[in-house]
């Protein structure tokens, strides 16, 4: 059985500090709000499951899973408590770390390169998701943006 990462994009709003999510979602059958897939988030990688969190795999420079912030939004939450005990690793990375992660890969040992050019590319997608917009909300550069992600078996 695969592993699958689950992303959300969240921002935080400069009046309140709350944070919101910018993801599409849709009304379900169960008058809850599910979230639309877009194929252009970044798919299963194991290399870099392990970068973001020690997820199937583990590399000496690998983040810590920091658990669902408990400020994120409630849209995130419920789908997060919809998953149960099928989702495990709960992280988050602002649009700052994940710059500064692309820094670290880039002065890394050129030993782990093939894994190195897969993390680099990955967490590339992951700064292009935040920039992704939808045409209901326009966020300033300036506003502080985090992905908050999941992984299932």
């Amino acid at each position: 059985m695969g592993c699958d990462i689950h992303l959300f994009k969240e921002y935080q709003d400069n009046m309140t500090k709350e944070w919101q999510s910018y993801d599409t979602w849709y009304q379900n059958e169960d008058n809850g709000m599910s979230p639309i897939w877009t194929a252009d988030g970044p798919g299963r990688c194991y290399a870099a499951f392990g970068l973001l969190a020690n997820v199937r795999e583990e590399y000496s420079y690998s983040y810590e899973a920091k658990g669902l912030p408990l400020d994120a939004c409630r849209l995130v939450r419920e789908e997060s408590d919809s998953w149960g005990s099928d989702a495990h690793s709960h992280s988050y990375l602002t649009k700052i770390e994940l710059n500064s992660m692309i820094i670290k890969l880039s002065i890394l040992p050129k030993d782990a390169a093939d894994d190195v050019s897969r993390q680099k590319s990955y967490v590339f997608a992951l700064l292009r998701l935040l920039e992704e917009e939808p045409v209901s909300i326009e966020l300033h550069d300036e506003a502080v943006r985090r992905i908050v992600f999941w992984f299932d078996n």
